[in-house]
């Protein structure tokens, strides 16, 4: 009898444990699979704050085409085109990056088609002078506000050019000249909304001078005038000017840039002159404004693997530009100020005419 009834409480000890371990396998299981409000199965919460965005981690799945706005050749085409190169040559995509010409209206044309654009995560736009000129000037559709920045990439320095034979070797000398002379002095650029336009006016404005501003239709007209005589001074590219300031037939007197170029080291911004000029055109790349803020990022990062690869840096050197590379949030702002100067200074241009 005795160990019958040890026999009994031994059997019903292993029972108790075998149903309390049971009954906490089950509690765990329930624990594991309980569904959340929306009926799924609610994650834990190591996975839920790691969770990626709709967007981050977002790669092209298809071609990237780059549009510019002029023909094969010109120099918004080329720098699309080196960047392209760049990108593809060196895998910095998952997908071909491709150059389309969509020439016209002073690149309005493009950018009118681009705004169009609603959403297009494929689709970017070089921007040139006329990004801001043609719509300061009332000649654009569209505006810098129908797109997001996306890379600002690098400056063309313009420069104030004479002829070799010019009386005139210092800027100051020229400008004491136009002040005792008034509209005695006429200035060769490429077109009446231009940067070197709007040199011109700041010219007149900050310096209290009336140089004449004559527009003309290509920088070969522009140079042929310049050393021929037909005006007194002219607004040249680096590469344009450089030939024939090393033969002797032209001078500089002063460079709107940031900072004294590498290349040419003893000429003087207007900076360093005492005067706020430092128009110069901007080549950058720009998208239609719906695309998501996180899908910019991705190509604004994509592009400044571009800007600090050797063979943009020799792409610079090669064609005289100042490198200035901003992100699609510098460049916002930067676009901003400077669309602000061109409608200001294209304003004072339309007085004149009208």
């Amino acid at each position: 009898m005795r160990f019958s009834r040890l026999l009994t409480v031994f059997l019903a000890a292993v029972l108790v444990i075998s149903l309390a371990g049971c009954a906490g396998t089950a509690q765990s299981g329930s624990s594991a699979s309980a569904p959340s409000s929306s009926g799924t199965p609610a994650p834990s919460s190591s996975v839920a704050e790691t969770a990626p965005s709709s967007t981050e981690g977002w790669v092209p799945e298809k071609s990237i085409t780059i549009y510019v706005g002029n023909t094969a050749g010109g120099g918004a085409d080329l720098f699309g085109r080196q960047i392209a190169k760049i990108i593809n040559d060196n895998n910095l995509c998952p997908q071909p990056v491709v150059v389309e010409n969509k020439p016209g209206g002073s690149h309005s044309v493009m950018f009118s088609w681009l705004a169009e654009q609603t959403g297009d995560l494929y689709s970017m736009g070089v921007v040139s002078s006329s990004y801001y000129a043609m719509p300061a000037s009332g000649n654009s559709p569209v505006s810098p506000e129908n797109f997001i920045a996306v890379s600002h990439f690098c400056k063309d320095p313009n420069l104030l050019v004479v002829p070799g034979n010019s009386p005139f070797n210092t800027f100051e000398e020229m400008i004491a000249h136009a002040k005792a002379n008034p509209s005695d002095l006429k200035y060769a650029g490429s077109g009446p909304y231009s940067d070197d336009a709007i040199i011109c006016e700041m010219i007149n404005r900050l310096c209290e001078v009336q140089i004449e501003y004559v527009p003309f239709t290509s920088g070969g007209d522009i140079l042929a005038a310049v050393l021929g005589g037909h005006v007194n001074m002219a607004a040249l590219g680096v590469e344009e000017a450089n030939e024939h300031v090393l033969n002797g037939d032209l001078k500089i007197l002063a460079a709107a840039a940031d900072e004294r170029l590498e290349v040419l080291p003893d000429v003087p911004t207007y900076l360093e002159l005492g005067y706020d000029i430092t128009q110069q055109q901007s080549r950058a790349i720009v998208m239609e404004k719906n695309v998501p803020e996180e899908i910019v990022q991705y190509y604004s990062d994509l592009l400044y693997q571009v800007s600090e690869t050797p063979e943009w840096k020799q792409y610079l050197a090669d064609n005289c530009m100042s490198a200035s590379y901003m992100d699609y949030k510098e460049y916002e702002e930067f676009s901003k100020e400077l669309y602000d100067d061109y409608v200001t200074y294209v304003g004072y241009i339309k007085e004149k005419e009208a």
